[in-house]
């Protein structure tokens, strides 16, 4: 009885020390201005300020400023004249090993799978010849779940670096379910939402900036994205077209990417574009969101976006279409409305039901602030990253 009384007491007090320790943290991901890159370079920025040591593993720097007690580790992406293409998954596991042992650290958490989860496998093959142990938990975010990831190249190599994390969550119920689908995942995907700082994220009137975007008696639709394909950047073309065509009103286009020139030209061959602002990658896009009075997302699918969280934290209202996990953010008819997806009427429809109106605007920013604040805000779901680490810590015996 002594023995296990003795035992019991042990086990107390390793659970004490673990539960209150700080974690030492290694967050491996792109830091450009995709979703994964922003949650990843947000999360690193949550644990610091809740007092863990927290490592950014990556190829660039963030393109938001972070605190200066995150460590940055640059894994160098020097060409080596063997190889056609830059190994970019070798380079990254041999970086992760080092961080691992030079920093000690406790858990590694790797944003998108391919091929961040496949690098951190091979890293934690490394360490354990020296007889380390850390758990590897992958974070999906989405187009590595329903579109990269289950393509005939990469479905059994996600499958098997998936099966081999200690620990899977992903950021919505669509991607959860998306996930245990396509690669036929038996264990637990634990869901943790995307999040904002609602104190940063916060409406702040500015009327000069206002001024130069629109005209007082205009409407500002807003949308943000890496200009990507998948986002459909084109359906919401046309539907401002039919929008503006009711109402006077002007469209900001936040951020660049591949698909840029091709909706400029959509834009100036539906005589649009002295209405279209392509404001390009801006720093700082809750300014432009506070003076903003509709967000709008169209894309083909999504898993939990960040913009559209960010602009209704500023108390903009949302029309998003019904994929992936824009439902499980917008509320129909509370904090906005869901459009069905190819759909430029409808959504053109759903936009007008709320900016024809301006108590309507009012209303809906507000609920949207309040939704925010309950289910996306930082520090509630940093909090839910910690525990979830300590839970891997202690009951997997790392």
């Amino acid at each position: 009885m002594e023995e296990i009384r003795k035992l019991g007491e042990g086990l107390g007090t390793l659970i004490h020390e673990l539960s209150h320790k700080p974690i030492k943290a290694g967050i491996v991901c792109e830091m450009g201005m995709g979703g994964a890159s922003i949650v990843g370079s947000s999360l690193a920025e949550g644990l610091h300020r809740n007092g863990n040591d927290v490592h950014i593993i990556s190829y660039s720097k963030s393109f938001r400023k972070l605190p200066k007690g995150i460590r940055f580790h640059h894994v160098p992406s020097k060409n080596f004249n063997v190889f056609q293409h830059f190994p970019l998954t070798l380079v990254t596991a041999g970086k992760i090993e080092d961080v691992i042992r030079s920093e000690e650290l406790d858990v590694i958490n790797v944003h998108y799978a391919l091929p961040y989860a496949a690098s951190a496998y091979i890293a934690k093959q490394m360490v354990a010849s020296h007889g380390m142990k850390i758990p590897v938990i992958t974070t999906l975010h989405g187009t590595d779940v329903h579109t990269v990831g289950v393509h005939d190249q990469f479905r059994s190599v996600t499958k098997f670096i998936l099966e081999s994390s200690d620990g899977i969550t992903t950021i919505c119920k669509f991607l959860a379910e998306k996930a245990k689908e396509n690669f036929d995942i038996g264990g637990e995907i634990k869901i943790i939402r995307n999040f904002v700082d609602t104190k940063k994220f916060a409406r702040k009137e500015n009327p000069a900036l206002r001024n130069s975007l629109a005209q007082e008696n205009e409407k500002i639709i807003v949308h943000a994205s890496n200009f990507r394909p998948i986002k459909r950047i084109d359906h919401i073309i046309r539907a401002f077209k039919a929008v503006s065509k009711s109402i006077p009103a002007k469209l900001l286009l936040l951020g660049d990417g591949p698909e840029m020139p091709k909706i400029q030209r959509l834009a100036s061959r539906l005589n649009i574009k002295d209405r279209v602002i392509f404001a390009g990658a801006v720093r700082g896009v809750q300014k432009y969101f506070s003076v903003s009075d509709l967000f709008v997302m169209a894309s083909e699918n999504e898993g939990m976006p960040l913009s559209i969280i960010e602009a209704m934290s500023c108390r903009v209202p949302a029309v998003a279409v019904d994929r992936g996990g824009m439902p499980e953010i917008v509320e129909d008819g509370k904090t906005g409305y869901v459009a069905e997806y190819g759909n430029a009427a409808d959504i053109a429809e759903k936009c007008l039901k709320i900016l024809s109106d301006g108590g309507e605007i009012k209303k809906f920013g507000s609920n949207a602030r309040k939704r925010v604040e309950d289910e996306f805000e930082m520090r509630k779901n940093v909090a839910e990253y910690e525990r979830y680490y300590r839970r891997l810590m202690m009951t997997q015996g790392f």
